[in-house]
């Protein structure tokens, strides 16, 4: 079927659509026999997790651990017909990543060992993205709790495998919650709270209760979610911020990390396409995205600036954040070689080489902290403030 705005053609139950700029793929509606998959899989390793939390804070005997084991190798009430119950078990990895491409294409399960040598999962649904730099985690089903991502201070990457290669995921799953409110209108929905990188997920033991509800209206935020990671997300975040954003959360600069995420959107995404979508009809829920999901104000002025430039004003917003990138950079680099910033450390090792060898444990930087350095942050925060700003003079 082609219409005016969309091309649509169905294959084998999926439909494909182009609106207006790429091409992906979703299932128009999730179906029983995907829905009975994927809540037999959670339920599993919900009650494998909860059973591998106790043994682990509780210690346990020989019974506990033949109670895992029964648990990994007792059969799965698969709902599909193609595949025998018998043959799923937690202990047939590539039986069970087999069953779910064939039945709930794009959904991944991630396997790791656990600190004790116990497998720990992590199961989502992805949106694979040939175009942009990262493709997109949509949905988070299930997370074990000691399942960390590999950025103890950035959970929008997913770092994973396919076929032996290493590949990166861009998670947007994380602002699903608040996304889907905005989705059907309901845009007072307060952002859901970070979790620490250790902790369960939305789809995680504290609501599995919900996760029913979650998976049936799972498509609802769909497009708002693919929109705003393919096309804002993917280039605002690069992994070469690692360290900036170690500094801003070390020191609270937030400012200095919109800033940041600001100058590398307006350098690396393609401003003709933000701007017919910042001018159609995600133009109201990307300004919320970005108010009450992602929050970035300058994000979202950049959203409303868009909706309404006209074709030869985009080449002015390149060249300005062409400019002001370098300056803050510089800036960047003056404020994080300054020295003798915490106590107790050297006086002549830099600031950035610190927070770099500290990097997994910045809680024990935090009480060392001078009064010149907590002084300095906050101006260098406001500077990077006013850099973001005089994008749009």
């Amino acid at each position: 079927m082609r219409t005016e705005h969309s091309w649509q053609s169905n294959w084998g139950g999926w439909t494909g659509y182009y609106d207006g700029f790429d091409i992906y793929s979703r299932r128009a509606e999730m179906d029983d026999t995907e829905r009975k998959c994927i809540d037999a899989l959670v339920d599993r390793l919900s009650h494998y997790d909860e059973a591998l939390g106790r043994l682990r804070k509780e210690g346990g005997k020989v019974r506990d651990l033949v109670g895992l084991t029964s648990l990994l190798d007792k059969p799965l009430p698969w709902a599909d017909p193609y595949w025998r119950s018998e043959e799923l078990k937690l202990s047939k990895v590539p039986q069970l990543r087999s069953a779910l491409r064939f039945v709930c294409p794009g959904t991944r399960l991630d396997i790791r060992t656990g600190r004790h040598g116990f497998p720990i999962y992590y199961l989502y649904r992805t949106s694979t993205d040939f175009f942009g730099n990262y493709s997109l985690v949509l949905e988070d089903f299930f997370r074990s709790e000691e399942y960390s991502f590999a950025d103890p201070l950035w959970e929008h990457f997913v770092a994973t495998t396919s076929f032996g290669y290493a590949l990166r995921l861009l998670r947007v799953s994380s602002y699903r919650t608040a996304a889907a409110a905005i989705a059907q209108g309901q845009g007072n929905t307060a952002p859901p709270p970070t979790a620490p990188a250790n902790s369960r997920s939305s789809a995680s033991s504290g609501e599995i209760a919900n996760r029913k509800s979650q998976i049936e209206n799972r498509q609802s935020p769909d497009g708002l979610l693919f929109v705003a990671g393919r096309y804002f997300l993917d280039s605002a975040f690069h992994e070469d911020q690692r360290c900036a954003v170690a500094v801003a959360s070390l020191l609270g600069l937030d400012r200095f990390k919109q800033a940041v995420e600001l100058l590398y959107l307006c350098l690396g995404a393609n401003l003709s396409t933000l701007r017919e979508l910042c001018s159609g009809k995600y133009a109201v829920p990307l300004q919320e995205f970005f108010e009450k999901c992602h929050h970035n104000p300058w994000i979202r002025r950049l959203v409303v600036h868009l909706g309404e430039a006209r074709g030869d004003q985009l080449t002015t917003i390149r060249e300005r954040a062409a400019q002001l990138y370098p300056e803050l950079a510089a800036s960047f680099a003056r404020f994080s070689s300054q020295t003798g910033a915490f106590k107790d450390i050297g006086p002549g090792v830099a600031l950035y080489k610190v927070v770099i060898a500290y990097y997994r444990r910045l809680d024990l930087l935090r009480p060392l902290v001078t009064d010149r350095l907590a002084a300095e942050s906050s101006a260098f925060d406001s500077a990077a403030g006013a850099i973001a700003d005089s994008l749009f003079e």
